[in-house]
């Protein structure tokens, strides 16, 4: 009984195997060609859901290690200068610099 049982799993299980593996044509390209080929961009705003505040120049204090990620680290920069690491920190430390009306002071710790 069980060697029926056996055989007839391998016989399925071939079957399934060898109908996976048929012929894999593509289905022939029905759509027609729009002239308007231009994808008009979308417009995404990412939003921090901080509300509005102003802080009128208040003074925060970021105290880093340089040991945590290294020298190199740009922690503080004063210009954009088309280095990506370099532009993320400007853009990082701009905006809530303008948003919020505040001023960031970087101090190295330990």
């Amino acid at each position: 009984m069980h060697k029926k049982i056996s055989s007839a799993l391998t016989l399925l299980l071939t079957a399934s195997l060898l109908a996976s593996c048929g012929d894999t044509q593509t289905p022939a390209d029905t759509t027609t060609a729009s002239s308007d080929t231009t994808a008009k961009p979308v417009k995404t705003e990412i939003s921090d859901n901080l509300g509005e505040y102003d802080f009128k120049g208040r003074t925060f204090n970021i105290v880093y290690s340089a040991e945590q990620l290294g020298s190199g680290w740009p922690y503080d920069t004063e210009e954009a200068n088309g280095d990506i690491l370099n532009d993320a920190v400007y853009r990082r430390n701009t905006n809530p610099r303008e948003l919020y009306r505040l001023t960031l002071a970087f101090h190295h710790g330990l």
